[in-house]
């Protein structure tokens, strides 16, 4: 238990009016989050943010990369709930990992278990070429010295110039990784489906597909995985795009058994392609496994990418007809729009995250559906919303995850004349209002000595949790009535947090003074 029930009415708030005036709605930016509900943070001049994850203590994990005009690395930043950095991570929140010297870029993170953040990407190797780099780090932000050569590890993954855009870890710890495995050819580059899959300790798993890896053709001459997901029977489903030059392409899904082949029970001998109609251009940025074993994938459709495409598939691999139409939904922003991040709330709805841009300025978007695939009208307008960095830049989505008070985190890039830096924000996400609470007592209590002691009663609207926090101290638990330590002659202030049955936080404050007795 975080705090004792709190079980009495505010008194006055009787209609259900006066309880929700100014109570934020599902979509609204979380002003708890940073002041704003959004920030932004300049490492270098260049600074991209591609992953994102939340770890049990609620801090807010963001992998990407910074660079300069020299050299690119790994960079990974905590935040704490609130959404200022955490200065116990690293150096002052944020830590740099270089590989080569060169150009190390990071595109995927997850958690472990044991609460290390493990990211994933590319580095250039002998001759420029692209090798997987990985490195895994310990929770206060120092590389793990049990993984791989002093915490990072480079592999060719059977032959250089591979790319790496995905990542996941499996429930025996194994990390896979997902991208594109280049095929030379005399007339044409050739790419196919890559999936890689490296041990807890970081070597590359003998048991899984050919040396560790596994690569699959769509019989075209483009085949790009953008994502990687993996099930409950720890089968591992990559999504991306299989296309041809010049010509079309369509979201492209495979599904691999844990032993590395091609599940034959899924779609045509393991592989699914789907076209949204009258698009050119179709793919699977990113794809997730919903609690039934459904398959959700999420992209942008069409020439110019003008809309998020969704489909969601049955385990078999077909089309699930119960979700949109046919199994896919389109959903038109009113600019050029894309979703690179897919993510589930507790309720099974499903949370894409994308890009919505006008020329060379861009908002980040986000839209909401029901499980059945319909926009869902609680959230922002009409299911939708769009949040500018700033009237002249450009963002994009890249990254979302939930936390467990239904918030949702999407973290991406805000590119500006000057550069790009890390962009976050925090949305409200559960449709009840948050709890109401108030502390009630008086604002002056008078002493003979130099200390005393002050009392209050902490009144909530239905039964809650409480934490409290009194002056600079931290939050503690507590009930009603509250009494003080002895404090000195001064103002001093109380602050109360009331958080539901459901998660959702309510809070009051309440500024006193301790005054001398004359």
């Amino acid at each position: 238990m975080l705090g004792a029930l709190v079980t009495s009415l505010l008194a006055g708030l009787g209609t259900t009016g006066a309880a929700s005036a100014g109570v934020p709605d599902p979509g609204d930016l979380d002003r708890h989050f940073a002041g704003t509900g959004k920030t932004t943070l300049d490492i270098r001049q260049s600074d991209s943010a591609q992953g994102i994850a939340i770890d049990a203590q609620g801090r807010i994990v963001v992998a990407g990369s910074t660079s300069d005009a020299t050299s690119s690395d790994f960079t990974v930043a905590r935040y704490m709930p609130d959404g200022s950095l955490d200065p116990s991570f690293g150096t002052d929140g944020i830590v740099r990992t270089d590989f080569s010297g060169r150009a190390d870029r990071a595109t995927a993170l997850d958690l472990d278990s044991d609460g290390r953040m493990v990211v994933a990407g590319m580095s250039k190797g002998p001759r420029g070429l692209d090798y997987c780099a990985m490195a895994r780090y310990q929770t206060n932000g120092s590389l793990d010295p049990s993984f791989g050569d002093g915490g990072r590890v480079l592999a060719s993954l059977g032959g250089p110039d591979n790319s790496i855009h995905a990542m996941a870890i499996d429930s025996q710890g194994r990390i896979v990784v997902a991208g594109q495995r280049y095929r030379y050819h005399d007339t044409f580059d050739y790419y196919d489906f890559l999936v890689g899959r490296f041990t807890p300790n970081g070597t590359l798993d003998s048991t899984f597909g050919r040396n560790g890896t596994v690569s699959t053709d769509f019989v075209y001459t483009l085949d790009w995985a953008y994502s990687v997901a993996l099930d409950s029977r720890d089968r591992i489903i990559a999504a991306g795009e299989a296309s041809s030059y010049g010509e079309t392409s369509s979201s492209a899904l495979a599904r691999y058994r844990p032993g590395g082949g091609l599940d034959t029970s899924f779609g045509d001998g393991g592989k699914v392609e789907t076209s949204f109609g009258n698009h050119i251009y179709d793919e699977a940025d990113a794809v997730t496994v919903d609690d039934a074993g459904r398959i959700i994938a999420a992209g942008g459709g069409s020439l110019y990418h003008t809309e998020f495409t969704l489909s969601r598939y049955n385990p078999d691999g077909n089309l699930d007809a119960s979700f949109g139409s046919g199994g896919m939904v389109r959903t038109r922003f009113p600019d050029s729009a894309w979703a690179n991040a897919l993510t589930l709330d507790g309720q099974g709805r499903i949370v894409a995250v994308g890009s919505n841009t006008t020329g060379a300025v861009g908002q980040l978007a986000l839209a909401r559906y029901k499980p059945d695939g319909s926009l869902d009208g609680s959230f922002g307008s009409g299911g939708m919303v769009m949040t500018p960095f700033g009237r002249e830049n450009d963002v994009r989505g890249d990254a979302a995850a939930i936390d467990e008070r239904g918030r949702i985190v999407a973290a991406g890039t805000v590119y500006s004349g000057s550069g790009s830096d890390f962009a976050l924000a925090r949305y409200v996400g559960r449709d009840k209002a948050p709890p109401e609470v108030q502390v009630k007592g008086r604002s002056r209590f008078r002493t003979r000595h130099d200390r005393r002691r002050a009392h209050f009663r902490l009144v909530a609207s239905e039964p809650v949790e409480l934490l409290c926090k009194l002056d600079g101290g931290s939050f503690h638990e507590c009930s009603s009535p509250y009494r003080t330590r002895r404090l000195a002659i001064g103002r001093h202030r109380l602050k109360v947090r009331a958080t539901d049955e459901a998660g959702n936080v309510g809070t009051d404050k309440k500024r006193f003074r301790i005054a001398e007795r004359r």
